[in-house]
């Protein structure tokens, strides 16, 4: 999928943008590719080095959920997000979401804040920090939290749901096995007073991300979360 596949569908998910607005998107996707591509081995971002896949794999993937749910102006974490994914992406198109980025590798920081100065990105926080040592600051705070990281949902659970606020939503991005991980989150999900809302399957090429939304009911106990050595030790 090339740039103006990808200006296609973006056309398609907001019929509203004019070529003007377009344009301008899509130039931010190009500049974020190639620095990505030259950067790339300094800050060992990804595995995925062509144009073509990483507008297949990281570009289009990160912004699929906009086929379901739009955003404007909410608070909304990207949590591991590595080189930018999903968060820049959305943040490319939705320019009026406050958006933080959650990164524990420092080198992986850098990066980020070069792209956002780069794109020329407004109201972008990042944060250097594990996900389970963000402090109390950030409880009951982000209004969705999106996360395309590899952990299994149970852990992802813990790790994110104390900072969302009440009827917040986790958007998990999973792969074909995501109902085993449903299967295996059950005690987590009662746990930290959360459930499933949604799960919605999007296809791309011949690509499929399944997008389970879970949604934060009551406030969590204060124990959550607890270190991550805890978490893997024993995760809920």
């Amino acid at each position: 999928m090339e740039f103006c596949d990808l200006r296609n569908e973006i056309s398609k998910i907001y019929p509203d943008f004019d070529d003007e607005k377009l344009n301008s998107i899509i130039q931010k996707f190009q500049v974020y590719a190639d620095f990505l591509i030259s950067e790339n081995k300094k800050y060992n971002l990804t595995s995925i080095t062509e144009i073509k896949d990483i507008i297949s794999k990281h570009f289009y993937d990160s912004i699929s959920v906009l086929k379901i749910k739009k955003f404007s102006k909410e608070k909304i974490m990207d949590l591991g997000t590595g080189g930018g994914f999903p968060g820049i992406p959305l943040k490319i198109l939705c320019e009026d979401i406050d958006l933080y980025l959650c990164e524990p590798t420092k080198k992986k920081c850098l990066f980020l804040e070069k792209v956002i100065e780069l794109l020329n990105l407004k109201k972008v926080t990042i944060l250097n920090k594990r996900a389970e040592e963000l402090g109390k600051k950030y409880v009951n705070y982000f209004d969705f939290i999106v996360t395309r990281a590899v952990s299994q949902l149970n852990i992802l659970l813990e790790l994110s749901i104390p900072y969302l606020k009440i009827k917040g939503q986790l958007i998990a991005y999973k792969s074909l096995k995501y109902e085993e991980e449903i299967t295996n989150s059950k005690h987590a999900l009662k746990e930290l007073s959360s459930n499933i809302i949604g799960i919605e399957n999007v296809v791309f090429e011949n690509n499929t991300r399944n997008l389970v939304f879970i949604q934060k009911n009551k406030s969590t106990k204060h124990i959550y979360p607890r270190n991550y050595s805890e978490i893997s030790k024993k995760p809920l």
